[in-house]
């Protein structure tokens, strides 16, 4: 087999198809970095990541607190009230146990994915931008983190900022993905006002966007 046959054949394989067919679209995109920029990037990225990652696993024991002893306005999933485990005949332990274990997976399952597709392609910012929106959704989206605010006061500007990334991100993401574009352009207005409740809303202490 000749040397051309082996180079025609490799190309043609599904595996360097799909290659190239991605390094095209990232081109067309122009989401490519490097050097200063691509630093830059990947600095932002780990900082914002590391920082709701803490903030999360901090705030661990204020949440089961929270949930054994059903202290303030107690929610579970996103948005929704919970009630007093002692009313419904449940064990205080086993219910804040079981509840912290759920948010703990909802979260690992989001970081875990958001982590994998950064490590796959960490010279793209978009790449890296819906890395971050997973990471910062996964860890911050849930009452997980805003226990911690509602327990400890000290710690309520940083749950609030994790709370307003995870939101104002996911957000961005919905109008840019995924080329990095931003559509349709009368979309920048209302990105604008979205920010602006995100930033006026942080005198929650459970959500910042919670109405």
């Amino acid at each position: 087999m000749s040397m051309e046959q082996v180079t025609t054949e490799s190309l043609a394989s599904p595996s360097a198809i799909g290659e190239l067919r991605n390094d095209t679209v990232r081109a067309e995109a122009h989401t490519t970095l490097s050097g200063p920029r691509l630093l830059a990037a990947r600095l932002v990225w780990a900082v914002v990541s590391l920082f709701t990652i803490v903030v999360f696993v901090a705030a661990f024991p204020a949440r089961y607190r929270q949930l054994a002893d059903h202290i303030g306005d107690v929610l579970t999933g996103v948005n929704w009230y919970a009630s007093d485990p002692r009313h419904l005949g449940i064990s205080p332990d086993f219910y804040a146990t079981y509840n912290l274990a759920f948010e703990a997976l909802f979260a690992f399952i989001f970081v875990l994915v958001g982590l994998f597709i950064a490590a796959r392609s960490s010279d793209d910012w978009m790449v890296l931008f819906s890395s971050l929106v997973l990471i910062t959704f996964g860890a911050a989206s849930i009452p997980t983190a805003a226990a911690l605010a509602v327990l400890q006061p000290e710690w309520r500007i940083p749950v609030y900022i994790a709370q307003a990334l995870a939101w104002g991100l996911v957000t961005v993401f919905l109008f840019i993905f995924p080329n990095g574009r931003l559509v349709p352009r009368w979309a920048t207005w209302y990105l604008i006002q979205f920010m602006g409740l995100v930033c006026s809303g942080t005198s929650s202490p459970i959500c910042p966007i919670a109405p």
